[in-house]
Protein backbone atom coordinates (compact mmCIF):
# COMPACT_ATOMS: atom_id res chain seq x y z
CA UNK A 1 0.00 0.00 0.00
CA UNK A 2 1.03 3.61 -0.92
CA UNK A 3 -0.09 6.55 1.58
CA UNK A 4 0.53 9.58 0.33
CA UNK A 5 -0.49 12.93 1.68
CA UNK A 6 -1.23 16.48 0.56
CA UNK A 7 -2.70 19.08 2.31
CA UNK A 8 -6.17 18.64 1.62
CA UNK A 9 -7.00 15.02 2.18
CA UNK A 10 -5.28 11.58 3.47
CA UNK A 11 -4.77 9.96 -0.39
CA UNK A 12 -4.91 6.02 0.24
CA UNK A 13 -3.62 3.55 -2.79
CA UNK A 14 -3.93 0.35 -3.05
CA UNK A 15 -2.36 -1.71 -5.86
CA UNK A 16 -0.21 1.02 -7.25
CA UNK A 17 3.16 1.90 -7.55
CA UNK A 18 4.21 5.07 -6.65
CA UNK A 19 3.93 6.79 -10.23
CA UNK A 20 0.04 6.73 -9.78
CA UNK A 21 -2.51 6.25 -6.86
CA UNK A 22 -6.34 6.53 -6.52
CA UNK A 23 -7.77 9.40 -4.91
CA UNK A 24 -10.56 8.49 -2.38
CA UNK A 25 -13.15 11.13 -1.85
CA UNK A 26 -14.25 9.62 1.77
CA UNK A 27 -10.51 9.59 3.43
CA UNK A 28 -10.78 13.43 3.06
CA UNK A 29 -9.83 14.42 7.20
CA UNK A 30 -11.39 17.55 9.17
CA UNK A 31 -8.80 19.16 10.46
CA UNK A 32 -9.08 22.77 12.63
CA UNK A 33 -5.72 23.82 10.54
CA UNK A 34 -7.77 23.91 7.61
CA UNK A 35 -11.36 24.52 9.03
CA UNK A 36 -9.83 27.95 10.32
CA UNK A 37 -8.09 28.44 7.14
CA UNK A 38 -11.92 28.20 5.18
CA UNK A 39 -13.46 30.79 7.57
CA UNK A 40 -10.55 33.11 6.99
CA UNK A 41 -11.06 32.97 3.59
CA UNK A 42 -14.46 33.14 3.86
CA UNK A 43 -14.28 36.28 5.89
CA UNK A 44 -11.65 37.82 3.71
CA UNK A 45 -14.33 37.34 0.29
CA UNK A 46 -17.33 38.84 2.32
CA UNK A 47 -15.56 42.13 2.95
CA UNK A 48 -14.27 42.52 -0.29
CA UNK A 49 -16.99 41.00 -2.17
CA UNK A 50 -19.77 41.78 -0.45
CA UNK A 51 -22.59 39.12 0.76
CA UNK A 52 -24.54 39.41 -2.99
CA UNK A 53 -21.18 38.38 -4.73
CA UNK A 54 -19.76 35.62 -2.04
CA UNK A 55 -19.51 32.29 -3.46
CA UNK A 56 -17.92 28.90 -2.10
CA UNK A 57 -16.18 28.87 -5.71
CA UNK A 58 -14.46 32.55 -4.69
CA UNK A 59 -13.47 31.11 -1.44
CA UNK A 60 -11.65 28.21 -2.30
CA UNK A 61 -9.45 30.28 -5.13
CA UNK A 62 -8.84 32.62 -2.21
CA UNK A 63 -7.30 30.12 -0.22
CA UNK A 64 -6.05 27.57 -2.90
CA UNK A 65 -8.28 24.70 -1.79
CA UNK A 66 -10.53 22.41 -3.63
CA UNK A 67 -14.29 23.65 -3.44
CA UNK A 68 -15.06 20.12 -3.14
CA UNK A 69 -12.99 20.42 0.73
CA UNK A 70 -15.31 23.38 1.80
CA UNK A 71 -18.10 20.95 1.52
CA UNK A 72 -16.77 18.47 3.81
CA UNK A 73 -16.78 21.18 6.75
CA UNK A 74 -19.88 22.85 5.83
CA UNK A 75 -23.35 21.85 3.88
CA UNK A 76 -23.63 24.91 2.10
CA UNK A 77 -22.60 28.75 1.49
CA UNK A 78 -25.21 29.52 4.34
CA UNK A 79 -23.89 26.97 6.19
CA UNK A 80 -20.43 28.56 5.59
CA UNK A 81 -21.56 31.74 6.23
CA UNK A 82 -23.32 30.99 9.20
CA UNK A 83 -20.35 29.66 10.57
CA UNK A 84 -18.17 32.83 10.03
CA UNK A 85 -20.91 34.84 11.58
CA UNK A 86 -20.78 32.72 14.86
CA UNK A 87 -16.75 32.99 14.80
CA UNK A 88 -16.81 36.57 14.90
CA UNK A 89 -19.94 36.73 17.03
CA UNK A 90 -17.79 34.75 19.30
CA UNK A 91 -15.42 37.54 19.74
CA UNK A 92 -17.58 40.15 19.87
CA UNK A 93 -19.72 38.51 23.14
CA UNK A 94 -16.60 37.79 24.60
CA UNK A 95 -15.97 41.46 24.24
CA UNK A 96 -19.19 42.29 25.44
CA UNK A 97 -18.83 39.86 28.73
CA UNK A 98 -15.73 41.81 30.16
CA UNK A 99 -16.83 45.26 29.42
CA UNK A 100 -20.81 45.93 29.80
CA UNK A 101 -22.27 46.97 33.08
CA UNK A 102 -25.81 46.79 33.78
CA UNK A 103 -25.87 47.87 36.98
CA UNK A 104 -25.27 51.58 36.42
CA UNK A 105 -28.30 54.05 35.35
CA UNK A 106 -29.70 53.84 32.67
CA UNK A 107 -28.38 56.87 30.46
CA UNK A 108 -25.00 55.33 32.14
CA UNK A 109 -25.29 51.89 31.04
CA UNK A 110 -26.38 52.93 27.43
CA UNK A 111 -23.00 55.01 27.54
CA UNK A 112 -20.57 51.88 28.51
CA UNK A 113 -22.69 49.95 25.63
CA UNK A 114 -21.55 52.50 23.24
CA UNK A 115 -18.00 53.45 24.25
CA UNK A 116 -17.20 49.53 23.99
CA UNK A 117 -19.24 48.95 20.30
CA UNK A 118 -16.42 51.97 18.94
CA UNK A 119 -13.63 49.98 20.92
CA UNK A 120 -14.75 46.53 20.02
CA UNK A 121 -14.87 48.75 16.12
CA UNK A 122 -11.83 49.91 17.11
CA UNK A 123 -9.53 46.94 17.72
CA UNK A 124 -11.79 44.42 15.47
CA UNK A 125 -13.52 46.22 12.75
CA UNK A 126 -13.17 42.68 10.97
CA UNK A 127 -15.38 41.04 13.13
CA UNK A 128 -18.11 43.74 13.57
CA UNK A 129 -18.30 44.44 9.58
CA UNK A 130 -18.76 40.49 8.91
CA UNK A 131 -21.54 40.56 11.97
CA UNK A 132 -23.46 43.44 10.37
CA UNK A 133 -23.28 42.26 6.74
CA UNK A 134 -24.23 39.19 7.59
CA UNK A 135 -27.17 40.25 9.60
CA UNK A 136 -28.43 42.59 6.36
CA UNK A 137 -29.58 38.81 5.28
CA UNK A 138 -33.49 38.24 5.89
CA UNK A 139 -32.74 34.54 5.46
CA UNK A 140 -29.77 34.31 7.33
CA UNK A 141 -31.00 36.18 10.40
CA UNK A 142 -33.10 33.36 10.25
CA UNK A 143 -30.43 30.92 10.66
CA UNK A 144 -27.56 32.75 13.11
CA UNK A 145 -27.89 32.24 16.62
CA UNK A 146 -31.04 34.12 18.59
CA UNK A 147 -30.83 36.14 21.54
CA UNK A 148 -31.85 32.88 23.84
CA UNK A 149 -28.74 31.66 22.34
CA UNK A 150 -26.35 34.22 24.16
CA UNK A 151 -26.07 34.83 28.07
CA UNK A 152 -25.34 38.30 27.53
CA UNK A 153 -27.87 39.29 25.60
CA UNK A 154 -30.03 37.66 27.92
CA UNK A 155 -28.89 39.73 30.31
CA UNK A 156 -29.56 42.49 28.14
CA UNK A 157 -32.88 42.00 27.14
CA UNK A 158 -34.26 41.09 30.62
CA UNK A 159 -32.41 44.63 32.07
CA UNK A 160 -34.68 46.35 28.92
CA UNK A 161 -37.62 44.47 30.13
CA UNK A 162 -37.56 45.27 33.91
CA UNK A 163 -37.06 49.25 32.74
CA UNK A 164 -39.98 48.64 30.41
CA UNK A 165 -41.94 47.56 33.46
CA UNK A 166 -40.85 50.30 35.14
CA UNK A 167 -42.20 53.02 32.31
CA UNK A 168 -38.08 54.19 31.56
CA UNK A 169 -37.72 52.33 27.99
CA UNK A 170 -40.11 53.02 25.58
CA UNK A 171 -43.31 50.03 24.97
CA UNK A 172 -42.04 48.54 21.76
CA UNK A 173 -40.67 45.48 21.00
CA UNK A 174 -37.52 45.26 22.07
CA UNK A 175 -36.02 43.72 19.37
CA UNK A 176 -36.76 46.49 17.10
CA UNK A 177 -35.84 48.89 19.78
CA UNK A 178 -32.22 47.09 19.84
CA UNK A 179 -31.72 47.11 16.23
CA UNK A 180 -32.82 50.34 16.19
CA UNK A 181 -29.83 51.60 18.43
CA UNK A 182 -27.25 49.35 17.01
CA UNK A 183 -28.05 49.66 13.45
CA UNK A 184 -27.82 53.80 14.42
CA UNK A 185 -24.07 52.68 16.10
CA UNK A 186 -23.11 51.18 13.22
CA UNK A 187 -24.44 53.63 10.71
CA UNK A 188 -21.92 56.45 13.17
CA UNK A 189 -19.03 54.03 12.42
CA UNK A 190 -20.06 53.66 8.87
CA UNK A 191 -19.77 57.46 8.36
CA UNK A 192 -16.16 57.94 9.82
CA UNK A 193 -14.59 54.56 8.14
CA UNK A 194 -15.79 55.91 4.58
CA UNK A 195 -14.06 59.66 5.80
CA UNK A 196 -17.84 60.63 5.17
CA UNK A 197 -17.74 62.63 8.67
CA UNK A 198 -15.04 63.19 11.09
CA UNK A 199 -15.20 62.17 14.73
CA UNK A 200 -14.43 66.13 15.21
CA UNK A 201 -17.81 66.71 13.74
CA UNK A 202 -19.46 64.47 16.20
CA UNK A 203 -17.54 62.77 18.77
CA UNK A 204 -18.88 59.10 19.58
CA UNK A 205 -19.89 60.60 22.95
CA UNK A 206 -22.39 63.06 21.12
CA UNK A 207 -24.71 60.47 19.86
CA UNK A 208 -25.59 59.17 23.64
CA UNK A 209 -27.89 61.62 23.78
CA UNK A 210 -29.90 60.91 20.37
CA UNK A 211 -30.25 57.19 21.15
CA UNK A 212 -31.41 57.79 24.77
CA UNK A 213 -34.29 59.73 23.00
CA UNK A 214 -34.70 56.67 20.82
CA UNK A 215 -34.52 53.84 23.66
CA UNK A 216 -35.57 55.95 26.88
CA UNK A 217 -38.98 57.77 27.87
Amino acid sequence: MLTVYNSDSLIVCQGCNAGTFQYNEDMKIKTTEHYNRIIQGATAILLTEGLAAFSTTKVAKHIQMAQSNIYVYFKNKDDLLVSVFRYHQKKYIQFLVDRIDLSLPPTDALKNLVSTLDEFHSSDKESLDVIWSIRQSTTLRQLIPKVSDDQIFIAIFQWLKDLQHQGTVRQLPLMYLTNLVFSAIIDYFQLIDSKEMSPNELAIEEIVPPLSALLFV
